[in-house]
């Protein structure tokens, strides 16, 4: 419970005085005070689980928020350097993988 209000308050924090969404607040509460409080959470795999929900949610999210006239601006360059921009990053990153074994 007083990690959900710590939340709540570095959300607020965020939105207020820094003039960020309260989900920057939210996300640095998470990067600080989560490797403390791993010891009083009896089945930590679950919470991964959880988080990994709560990110795919966050993609579909901003994916309904595209504006199709914005991207319709955009046009080919927009959709190439989207494609290179979400495809590079894994190819890397599998590259890394198999490099280490």
């Amino acid at each position: 419970q007083i990690f959900f209000a710590c939340i709540y308050v570095f959300g607020q924090i965020a939105a207020r005085f820094l003039k960020m969404p309260s989900l920057v607040g939210e996300i640095f509460a998470g990067i600080i005070l989560g490797p403390n409080l791993t010891k009083f959470v009896p089945y930590p795999i679950s919470f991964v689980m959880l988080g990994e929900i709560g990110l795919i949610l966050l993609v579909i999210e901003a994916g309904i928020d595209i504006d199709l006239t914005t991207l319709k601006l955009i046009g080919t360059r927009g959709l190439i350097i989207a494609i290179i921009g979400s495809i590079l990053p894994i190819a890397i990153a599998f590259g890394i993988a198999l490099a280490i074994g």
